[in-house]
């Protein structure tokens, strides 16, 4: 039987955009996203990786405030129902002091209750194997939805 692995940032729930609104509301200003290449915030903006966290944490009050991309749960549960199996490989930090890991099941559980089979934090893993193609091939998964492809399956 097939299983997926799926992404959370920007396939199941918007990231960059919810950070960049942050900072437009903290700072009076938008930083431009084209100039964002990839999750390095440190890197592309600027931000120590507290301050990039510390966005991302004020925008989750709660898991009914980030809302799934349209059109995520719906497919999710259509590739379910034809016994596509599924898990979630995420690299978000998991370690103190800033660990995601309650909020993010929070999250899929209240968005995605049963589809997912397990989550799976690339950071639990020795910092040499955490690439998520090596993760996700330890765990045996057909195809991995990086981003915003599940929209279009």
């Amino acid at each position: 039987m097939v299983l997926i692995g799926v992404d959370i940032d920007e396939v199941l729930f918007p990231f960059a955009g919810v950070i960049a609104k942050w900072h437009e509301r903290a700072y009076k200003s938008l930083p431009s996203l084209d100039d964002l290449t990839h999750y390095d915030y440190e890197q592309d903006w600027g931000w120590s990786r507290e301050k990039a966290l510390e966005g991302y944490l004020a925008t989750q009050p709660s898991p009914l405030i980030n809302i799934p991309i349209e059109g995520a749960l719906p497919q999710l549960m259509h590739l379910h129902t034809t016994g596509i199996r599924s898990m979630v490989l995420t690299y978000r930090p998991v370690t103190p002091p800033d660990d995601l890991r309650a909020g993010t099941h929070s999250q899929l559980t209240f968005w995605f209750r049963e589809i997912f089979e397990k989550t799976v934090f690339c950071c639990d893993y020795p910092e040499d194997q955490r690439d998520k193609s090596k993760v996700g091939k330890e765990h045996k998964i057909d195809q991995y939805f990086l981003a915003y492809l599940l929209v279009f399956c």
